[in-house]
Protein backbone atom coordinates (compact mmCIF):
# COMPACT_ATOMS: atom_id res chain seq x y z
CA UNK A 1 0.00 0.00 0.00
CA UNK A 2 1.74 3.09 -1.43
CA UNK A 3 -0.47 5.39 0.85
CA UNK A 4 -1.40 4.78 4.88
CA UNK A 5 -4.45 5.63 6.55
CA UNK A 6 -2.63 8.47 8.15
CA UNK A 7 -1.16 9.72 4.52
CA UNK A 8 -5.26 10.05 3.90
CA UNK A 9 -5.94 11.60 6.64
CA UNK A 10 -3.75 14.20 6.62
CA UNK A 11 -4.70 15.13 3.06
CA UNK A 12 -8.10 15.45 4.37
CA UNK A 13 -7.03 18.27 6.76
CA UNK A 14 -4.91 19.72 3.63
CA UNK A 15 -6.20 18.96 0.17
CA UNK A 16 -4.23 21.12 -1.90
CA UNK A 17 -1.31 18.76 -0.35
CA UNK A 18 -2.95 15.39 -1.36
CA UNK A 19 -2.26 11.89 0.18
CA UNK A 20 1.29 11.73 -2.01
CA UNK A 21 2.69 14.92 -0.24
CA UNK A 22 2.60 13.11 3.18
CA UNK A 23 3.67 9.84 1.43
CA UNK A 24 6.55 10.87 0.22
CA UNK A 25 7.65 13.09 2.94
CA UNK A 26 7.48 9.77 5.19
CA UNK A 27 9.05 8.23 2.75
CA UNK A 28 12.18 10.92 2.64
CA UNK A 29 11.75 10.88 6.54
CA UNK A 30 12.95 7.35 6.78
CA UNK A 31 15.30 7.17 3.54
CA UNK A 32 16.67 10.62 5.24
CA UNK A 33 17.01 9.15 8.81
CA UNK A 34 18.91 6.12 7.61
CA UNK A 35 21.83 7.90 5.31
CA UNK A 36 22.47 10.10 8.44
CA UNK A 37 22.96 7.81 10.64
CA UNK A 38 24.72 5.01 8.45
CA UNK A 39 26.76 7.06 5.93
CA UNK A 40 26.68 11.07 6.87
CA UNK A 41 27.80 10.17 10.77
CA UNK A 42 30.70 8.25 10.00
CA UNK A 43 32.11 10.58 7.39
CA UNK A 44 31.29 14.13 9.87
CA UNK A 45 32.87 12.38 12.64
CA UNK A 46 36.20 11.27 10.20
CA UNK A 47 36.15 14.99 8.78
CA UNK A 48 35.67 16.52 12.64
CA UNK A 49 38.26 14.46 13.77
CA UNK A 50 41.02 14.76 11.17
CA UNK A 51 39.91 18.84 11.60
CA UNK A 52 39.41 18.77 14.79
CA UNK A 53 43.34 16.61 15.03
CA UNK A 54 44.59 19.56 12.80
CA UNK A 55 43.53 21.90 14.63
CA UNK A 56 44.74 20.84 18.14
CA UNK A 57 47.97 19.98 16.68
CA UNK A 58 48.30 23.43 15.41
CA UNK A 59 47.43 25.28 18.95
CA UNK A 60 49.77 22.91 20.14
CA UNK A 61 52.65 23.90 18.29
CA UNK A 62 51.55 27.81 18.73
CA UNK A 63 51.39 27.09 22.65
CA UNK A 64 54.86 25.08 22.56
CA UNK A 65 56.77 27.24 20.93
CA UNK A 66 55.28 30.50 22.59
CA UNK A 67 55.67 28.97 25.68
CA UNK A 68 59.52 27.84 24.84
CA UNK A 69 60.01 31.49 23.81
CA UNK A 70 58.78 32.75 26.67
CA UNK A 71 60.67 30.72 29.01
CA UNK A 72 63.90 31.40 27.33
CA UNK A 73 63.27 35.24 27.30
CA UNK A 74 62.69 35.00 30.80
CA UNK A 75 65.89 33.06 31.90
CA UNK A 76 67.81 35.22 29.95
CA UNK A 77 66.09 38.66 31.32
CA UNK A 78 66.47 37.31 35.04
CA UNK A 79 70.02 36.01 34.36
CA UNK A 80 71.31 39.15 32.61
CA UNK A 81 69.73 41.04 35.65
CA UNK A 82 71.08 39.22 38.33
CA UNK A 83 74.70 39.75 36.57
CA UNK A 84 73.95 43.17 36.31
CA UNK A 85 72.57 43.75 39.77
CA UNK A 86 76.14 41.82 41.33
CA UNK A 87 78.04 44.20 39.48
CA UNK A 88 75.83 47.42 40.62
CA UNK A 89 76.09 45.89 44.09
CA UNK A 90 79.94 45.50 43.93
CA UNK A 91 80.26 48.74 42.29
CA UNK A 92 78.38 50.39 44.84
CA UNK A 93 80.14 48.81 47.16
CA UNK A 94 77.43 46.85 49.11
CA UNK A 95 78.71 44.64 51.77
CA UNK A 96 77.70 41.34 50.41
CA UNK A 97 79.21 41.83 46.95
CA UNK A 98 82.48 43.29 48.23
CA UNK A 99 83.08 40.19 50.92
CA UNK A 100 82.70 38.08 47.92
CA UNK A 101 84.63 39.77 45.63
CA UNK A 102 87.26 41.70 46.54
CA UNK A 103 87.42 41.29 50.40
CA UNK A 104 87.13 37.54 50.37
CA UNK A 105 89.87 35.44 52.11
CA UNK A 106 89.83 32.92 49.08
CA UNK A 107 93.14 32.29 46.62
CA UNK A 108 92.48 34.26 44.09
CA UNK A 109 91.33 37.37 46.13
CA UNK A 110 94.71 38.92 45.71
CA UNK A 111 94.38 38.79 41.99
CA UNK A 112 91.16 39.98 42.35
CA UNK A 113 91.85 43.27 43.96
CA UNK A 114 94.91 44.21 41.70
CA UNK A 115 92.66 43.94 38.61
CA UNK A 116 89.87 46.52 40.12
CA UNK A 117 93.09 48.76 41.15
CA UNK A 118 94.24 48.63 37.47
CA UNK A 119 91.08 49.12 36.27
CA UNK A 120 90.31 52.35 38.26
CA UNK A 121 91.50 54.77 35.95
CA UNK A 122 92.10 58.68 37.00
CA UNK A 123 88.90 59.36 35.06
CA UNK A 124 86.83 57.72 37.43
CA UNK A 125 88.89 59.31 40.38
CA UNK A 126 88.09 62.62 38.54
CA UNK A 127 84.65 62.21 38.39
CA UNK A 128 84.71 61.35 41.49
CA UNK A 129 86.14 64.42 43.21
CA UNK A 130 83.50 66.63 40.65
CA UNK A 131 80.09 64.94 42.05
CA UNK A 132 81.64 65.92 46.02
CA UNK A 133 82.73 69.22 44.76
CA UNK A 134 78.96 69.77 43.10
CA UNK A 135 77.00 67.95 46.58
CA UNK A 136 79.66 70.66 48.27
CA UNK A 137 78.44 73.61 46.59
CA UNK A 138 74.63 72.50 46.60
CA UNK A 139 75.22 72.59 50.61
CA UNK A 140 76.78 75.51 50.34
CA UNK A 141 73.96 77.48 48.22
CA UNK A 142 71.66 75.54 50.89
CA UNK A 143 73.31 76.80 53.90
CA UNK A 144 73.51 80.79 52.49
CA UNK A 145 70.20 80.05 51.59
CA UNK A 146 68.97 79.60 55.22
CA UNK A 147 71.33 82.03 56.68
CA UNK A 148 69.50 84.46 55.45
Amino acid sequence: MIFTDDDMKEAESHPILGPEYFASRRFMERFMAGWENEHLQPLADTITSTVSEMIREKVWDDFRDWLLIDTETNAHGAMRDMVRRSVQALLSGEEWALKLYPLASDYQTEKVRAEIAKLIPDEIAKARIADLEKELADMRQRLDWANR
